[in-house]
């Protein structure tokens, strides 16, 4: 006896159209996949024309502690073991200068659990839409630290149709009430 409706709604959601890591000779890195991670609110996620190019720097406690500049590199945190005070906070990191951020796990992406890609989803998200390129990448990116890179990276919003659906199932007596149960998700979902 259950009706079910759909409801189709356009939804403004992120599309990644660029992402490539490149080695100094502008062939991609070998074996490395990064993937943008959820936009700055409404500013999507793209680097100059050129690129951001700079060191690959594994972002560690005696790193933050005893280097005297950033803006040369692209800071790489293994979520594994992130500092101590700066954790997954990339407003920390680009304040130091760092020109972008890449995530990742030295067990690949299948190491990074539940509650770790919760927490990149809020900690390496701002409310104020602010371009900042900040990417998860597989675990081959720990084979190439200290090289230098060029990042290229092009998320723009585009809008694409989502459904609902809504099952109603009517009691076989008069009711004054209903019971509504919803299992939503973000659309970006």
């Amino acid at each position: 006896g259950l009706e079910v409706f759909e409801q189709d709604m356009d939804t403004l959601a992120p599309h990644t159209l660029r992402r490539e890591i490149l080695a100094a000779d502008g062939q991609p890195l070998a074996g490395v996949e990064v993937y943008p991670l959820f936009p700055n609110q409404l500013q999507p996620m793209v680097t100059p024309t050129a690129g951001l190019t700079g060191k690959l720097l594994l972002l560690t406690d005696a790193v933050l502690l005893h280097r005297p500049r950033f803006d040369d590199c692209i800071g790489v945190i293994d979520v594994a073991h992130p500092p101590e005070g700066y954790g997954l906070n990339w407003q920390r990191y680009a304040q130091l200068g760092v020109k972008a951020l890449i995530v990742a796990h030295r067990d690949g992406l299948d190491g990074l659990s539940l509650a770790t890609w919760l927490s990149l989803s809020t900690e390496l998200q701002s409310h104020d839409p602010i371009n900042y390129v900040h990417l998860v990448a597989n675990a081959a990116l720990f084979e190439h630290l200290e090289e230098t890179v060029t990042l290229h990276v092009r998320t723009e919003y585009q809008l694409v149709t989502n459904r609902t659906l809504i099952g109603v199932l009517k009691s076989k007596r008069p009711v004054k009430e209903a019971l509504v149960i919803t299992a939503d998700y973000d659309a970006f979902s």
